[in-house]
């Protein structure tokens, strides 16, 4: 009996005094935390892009999936083309109805928050039939085809300056009148 009293007060005491730790722990300061570390070893994801259709008056936003990203030391040890068809990261449910020879404004979202890098170009393709077609952009805008359709974009940017790396972001554009 006596070992039982002897085993409850040690383990009274215990918990007693980690419970004194914790709350020790709770009411210090705490400094934040920053990941100061590269891209390339922190493996942040790059920052989102969104489209918009329209025509300033009416305006459609699209969402992009980010298909696949990488940070190096070198742009060299990044891929310079997907691995897979965009099709296969796509939500095939997510089809905004956007009309034909709509313009569209490519937005890399602007969070000054965020530490990311913006990317210092970027190349716009148009994914049919297991090929890509390069599309004319201006002023990170582009016109949509002016026949009805589902067309598959991906929007390849690259950082080349202080961060070496690649997004590729995709989406789908449901053209219909």
């Amino acid at each position: 009996m006596k070992k039982m009293i002897v085993l409850f007060l040690a383990g009274f005491l215990l918990v007693g005094c980690q419970e004194t730790e914790v709350q020790e722990e709770a009411e210090a300061e705490v400094e934040p935390w920053v990941d100061d570390r590269p891209l390339y070893v922190s493996n942040a994801k790059p920052r989102i892009m969104y489209i918009h259709a329209g025509n300033g008056v009416e305006i459609v936003e699209i969402n992009s999936l980010i298909a696949l990203y990488c940070w190096g030391k070198e742009l060299s040890e990044c891929p310079t083309e997907l691995t897979k068809s965009p099709k296969e990261v796509l939500d095939t449910n997510q089809k905004i109805k956007v009309k034909p020879d709509n313009r569209m404004e490519l937005i890399i979202d602007v969070d000054p928050s965020n530490p990311l890098p913006f990317p210092d170009q970027g190349e716009l393709y148009l994914y049919e039939d297991g090929k890509y077609t390069l599309v004319e952009v201006q002023d990170n805008s582009f016109n949509l085809p002016n026949v009805e359709g589902i067309y598959t974009y991906v929007y390849k940017v690259i950082y080349d300056s202080d961060v070496k790396g690649i997004t590729f972001y995709a989406f789908d554009a449901n053209v219909r009148n």
